[in-house]
């Protein structure tokens, strides 16, 4: 059988998804604090440059190519490190799809380390304002509070976070829970799967006691089987349900889409930090 990337039944699904929100932590801290001082240590400069004609457009795009550059490489060194702590078989274009992601996440928090600098008063004030606009970024990323347990102010938050949309590109196309998104028992409430016929039920694989043979949700071999078969599905049930009901939204989004919304939100603060950048210069 061919095991995907921590999807193996004897990983830890909460562990796995824990994993993926920190390397994209990892991937927007380390992207912001890289760009943080760019604009800020140069503003005697820039405006000394500004006099003998240096234009607004041409500065910011010279960062943005080093924003770029540093993102290439950064997001390179995070997929090796992911590679070389667990198992990612070379299949769907996988490896290609998690280098987007992450490099997506650079990128946009290297923007947002430059818009950082921008209004910055002075570059001893940039790291201060940069946790500042880091800390949300936890909190509301999706990753330790699932969205669906947010007041409606932090669902919205959610929606422009850095964080949000690489998370959960990782989470889907990794197939953490692929095989409950999939079954049609788990997509079904328990009084409607009470009525369903014994055909109906052998088509859920994560549900009743085919679980154990044809499921690959993460942690299921970790349960140990006693005699009581409908005691063994109840522990797995409890298992797979408790990361269902927080992360089951994003076990299969789509991906484009999210890279598309991760778009929308690098132009915007690409914008925002031209208009600064010319209200200041």
């Amino acid at each position: 059988m061919e095991i995907r990337f921590i999807q193996h039944k004897n990983w830890n699904a909460g562990q796995a998804i824990t994993m993926l929100f920190v390397t994209v932590i990892m991937a927007v801290m380390s992207g912001a604090l890289a760009t943080m001082p760019e604009i800020a240590k140069e503003r005697a400069i820039f405006h000394r440059e500004r006099s003998a004609g240096l234009g607004v457009l041409p500065y910011i795009l010279s960062k943005l190519h080093l924003a770029l550059m540093l993102a290439l490489y950064q997001s390179l060194v995070l997929l090796i490190c992911m590679v070389l702590a667990v198992n990612i078989p070379q299949v769907n274009n996988i490896l290609i799809g998690m280098y987007c992601s992450l490099f997506l996440a650079s990128f946009g928090s290297m923007v947002l380390g430059l818009l950082v600098s921008t209004i910055s008063p002075s570059q001893s004030v940039a790291p201060l304002l940069t946790i500042v606009v880091l800390v949300p970024q936890v909190v509301f990323g999706g990753g330790i509070l699932p969205v669906n347990e947010f007041h409606t102010v932090g669902q919205a938050i959610n929606q422009v976070m850095l964080t949000k949309y690489p998370f959960e590109t990782l989470v889907s196309m990794t197939e953490l829970g692929a095989d409950v998104a999939d079954d049609p028992c788990w997509q079904k409430t328990k009084q409607k799967n009470k009525t369903l016929s014994k055909v109906e039920l052998a088509k859920c694989n994560c549900y009743e006691q085919e679980v154990f043979n044809k499921c690959e949700f993460p942690g299921i071999g970790k349960v140990k089987k006693t005699l009581s078969l409908n005691a063994d599905l109840l522990k797995v049930r409890l298992l797979i349900q408790g990361i269902f009901d927080s992360y089951g939204d994003i076990f299969s989004v789509n991906v484009y889409e999210s890279w598309l919304s991760m778009l929308k939100i690098i132009g915007g603060m690409t914008l925002i930090l031209f208009l600064c950048q010319f209200i200041k210069g």
